[in-house]
């Protein structure tokens, strides 16, 4: 079984707001608040997991660059 730092580096599918938050290096707390804002990435809900789709992430988080 993978240790927990190889893991990270894989292209899973879905990421975990933890996931996310760790990328960005912000509090969990900013992601779920930009979910209720509608302002982050697109994510998926089943009952009370949510998951973000890492092809939907990595296409958001590539609208943020800007150039200089």
């Amino acid at each position: 079984m993978p240790r927990k730092d190889e893991r990270a580096n894989d292209q899973t599918p879905m990421l975990t707001t933890k996931e996310v938050a760790d990328d960005l290096q912000v509090d969990q707390r900013t992601v779920r608040r930009w979910r209720e804002k509608n302002m982050g990435p697109s994510w998926h809900q089943l009952d009370r997991l949510v998951r973000y789709s890492r092809e939907d992430y990595d296409s958001w988080k590539a609208g943020l660059r800007r150039s200089s």
